[in-house]
């Protein structure tokens, strides 16, 4: 869980603000009473859709290491309710972890406020919860402290969801259950692989670089191809000249950026592949600042 003092709040009016800010991202159509108004029991409010029913959160902030202290004052705002307005849900908002004491005491309390049909409680751990999905409220009310924490939030991985042939036609699958391809025709033509990642991350990632081996390369009696036509589109092409063995580096002018949570596809055309030989060709993708994916190593039949 994350570890954050939510005594670095300056005042109840900045706790407010916090906890609409969580509870706005997930109810998005809940508001904030103005702070300093006669709130009526209410910090922020939701009307739900299609009736009079309403969600009403109550926060209290507190910089002592007891709840006691906040009893009068969640007492009072429970007075301030309407007890004519149902309320559907009324959550609970406090800056402390609630002890078992604390939820007694609230449990019987409610059972006085007929109109209120359900309760929740946001306390410091589940506060601290629901921050951990949202960084950038951490770095809105806590920025002092932010880089800190930042490592916590920042992790970058990718995935392999699913590679392919794009343009099938002269190249065939041998085999659906592994990647081996083969020629079908006496004709030059690129491999063209369509591939579709995942950022399982929380920051956005940047492709930096694709690095293709090829190896165990072996040649058949056949003639020399001439030179592909370069098709440009949002590829990245890689010449592997005529099928010879080796690493070839490729380090694209336009990096492509994969947002958090989020799939990205492309397309790796390997060309100049050359044709009477058999072999395999590793790809692997580099991001970040040293990270790598690795593909699955695929068997071409030129």
């Amino acid at each position: 869980m994350l570890k954050l003092d939510l005594s670095l709040l300056e005042n109840g009016n900045d706790f407010q603000a916090l906890c609409y800010r969580i509870a706005n991202k997930e109810f998005p159509d809940c508001v904030p009473v103005a702070t300093g108004s006669h709130d009526k029991g209410m910090d922020i409010i939701e009307f739900v859709r299609g009736n009079r029913n309403k969600i009403v959160w109550q926060c209290k902030y507190s910089k002592a290491n007891s709840l006691s202290t906040l009893k009068p004052k969640i007492t009072q705002s429970l007075n301030s309710l309407d007890a004519s307005q149902k309320i559907d849900k009324w959550i609970l908002c406090v800056s402390k972890e609630a002890t078992g004491k604390f939820l007694d005491w609230i449990y019987k309390e409610l059972r006085k406020y007929k109109f209120i049909r359900s309760f929740e409680i946001w306390d410091k751990i589940k506060i601290l919860q629901k921050l951990e999905k949202h960084p950038d409220i951490v770095e809105i009310f806590f920025y002092k402290v932010y880089q800190d924490l930042e490592r916590i939030f920042s992790t970058e991985e990718l995935e392999l969801i699913e590679i392919n042939i794009s343009e099938k036609g002269i190249w065939k699958e041998i085999n659906s259950r592994r990647l081996e391809y083969f020629r079908g025709r006496n004709d030059e033509s690129d491999l063209l692989l369509d591939i579709k990642i995942r950022n399982k991350g929380t920051i956005e990632v940047m492709l930096s670089k694709i690095i293709l081996k090829v190896y165990d390369v072996k040649r058949k009696l056949r003639g020399i191809p001439e030179s592909s036509i370069l098709l440009p589109k949002i590829t990245y092409e890689i010449s592997i000249n005529n099928g010879e063995e080796g690493t070839y580096i490729y380090k694209p002018d336009a990096p492509l950026l994969i947002k958090p949570k989020m799939h990205e596809r492309f397309q790796i055309k390997i060309k100049e592949i050359g044709y009477a030989w058999i072999g395999k060709i590793k790809i692997s993708i580099s991001y970040s600042k040293r990270k790598r994916i690795n593909l699955p190593t695929i068997l071409v039949h030129a």
